[in-house]
């Protein structure tokens, strides 16, 4: 029997046409040229396989959140507030603003910002000034008088303010855009590392304040406010702090505020005695997470936080705070744990109060609306009192959302 394999196509062919007609197993035979002569046909060359590099997405970063226990909560926002050490780190060498003492007596420019600028690395020392310094914003002048103008952008990254008398920063006009990140304020004497004074309207969140330390704050660390014709004792020289007092009395962007640590602030020595957060009467909400205020190494602490809404002015503004992950501790304390005025709804969520026993510290509000949400706040030490409109409302550690 001849080998398939040796024979040509054709001789191939005449091998199947005449083992065709036979019935017996040459049959099979017949298949296996078929076979042969399938095998010698050419084929298609396959396309290249390409190996696609294979697609990695990136992580899913999904925010930590804290134990529900206080140390859980403790251990986290210590962990996510910036420490003196890692902002210096981080901010390297900053060019030094000039001061008084370079100048004489006039106010230098370095320490005038306006509306659009954009600060970095930069150093604003108080040392050797005269006792009303700060950084302040542009006067616009008109006449023998003056106001400020809008502020819309404004921005301040890995900035340092030390040894100041009065304030850091006093800011008026501020409409939208402020952003403050990644900066310590220390050594403020008398009052307050930021006043600003705030303008409805704007685009976006009119205040942003992330990643900074305040240290040794004569009073409050951050007070803000807005000037307008329904201020308390509106009074021409509040006409300096608005552009417009009735224009500009209409809700502003949000307050965010995150990562931020007080240590040593609203001291005894402070001609403005008051809160470590004073968020007084403005048309703006107030979202704070990841905070810690330690006022433990100071004889006196003047309370936390304190807030102001505009309720009862025939309108339909609402203003909320929202507190989330916020540890607050002191020494000996000698007003309020907080201190919440006509605000529409306030929500205190996984907190930590640390205040000595026999303080009588208490969250108190009063003529706020019925949307009070205390969740996973605890007393240590102390127990600290809830009082809604001079009613006893039990403590903190009993609350468990709306009540």
């Amino acid at each position: 029997m001849k080998d398939l394999t040796n024979l040509t196509p054709d001789e191939l062919v005449f091998e199947a046409v005449a083992e065709s007609g036979r019935v017996d197993a040459a049959q099979s035979r017949v298949g296996k040229i078929v076979q042969e002569l399938h095998r010698r046909i050419p084929k298609d060359e396959a396309p290249p396989v390409v190996v696609e590099p294979p697609v990695i997405e990136p992580p899913v970063v999904i925010p930590p959140t804290p134990d529900l226990d206080h140390n859980g909560i403790i251990g986290f926002v210590m962990n996510a507030v910036p420490t003196e050490e890692g902002l210096r780190a981080e901010m390297g060498e900053l060019t030094k603003m000039a001061a008084v003492a370079d100048y004489g007596n006039g106010w230098p420019q370095d320490w005038r910002v306006a509306d659009g600028e954009a600060h970095v690395r930069k150093l604003w020392d108080g040392s050797y000034t005269n006792p009303n310094f700060e950084t302040a914003g542009h006067m616009v002048v008109h006449g023998s008088g003056g106001s400020y103008g809008h502020i819309d952008s404004l921005t301040f990254e890995h900035c340092e303010w030390v040894n100041v008398c009065r304030w850091a920063m006093r800011l008026h006009g501020i409409r939208s855009g402020f952003k403050l990140s990644k900066s310590i304020i220390r050594d403020v004497r008398k009052e307050h590392g930021n006043y600003l004074s705030l303008c409805g309207g704007g685009s976006g969140p009119a205040v942003q304040i992330s990643d900074v330390l305040y240290r040794n704050i004569g009073s409050q660390s951050v007070q803000f406010v807005q000037r307008d014709k329904f201020s308390d004792n509106f009074q021409p020289k509040f006409l300096l702090e608005t552009p417009n007092p009735d224009a500009d009395f209409v809700p502003g962007g949000d307050i965010l505020i995150n990562r931020v640590a007080v240590l040593d602030g609203a001291k005894e020595e402070g001609d403005r005695e008051s809160f470590d957060f004073s968020f007084f009467r403005s048309r703006n909400s107030v979202y704070m997470e990841d905070i810690l205020i330690d006022d433990r190494v100071q004889p006196v602490s003047r309370g936390f936080l304190m807030a102001q809404g505009y309720r009862g002015l025939d309108d339909p503004f609402e203003r909320d705070l929202r507190a989330a992950r916020f540890v607050w501790r002191s020494g000996k304390s000698l007003q309020e744990a907080a201190s919440l005025q006509g605000m529409s709804g306030v929500a205190l969520i996984d907190g930590v109060i640390d205040v000595p026993e026999g303080q009588g510290a208490v969250l108190r509000y009063k003529g706020c609306s019925d949307a009070i949400w205390i969740r996973n706040v605890t007393s240590l030490n102390a127990k600290v009192r809830v009082e809604i409109d001079g009613v006893d409302a039990g403590f903190v550690d009993e609350w468990d959302g709306y009540r």
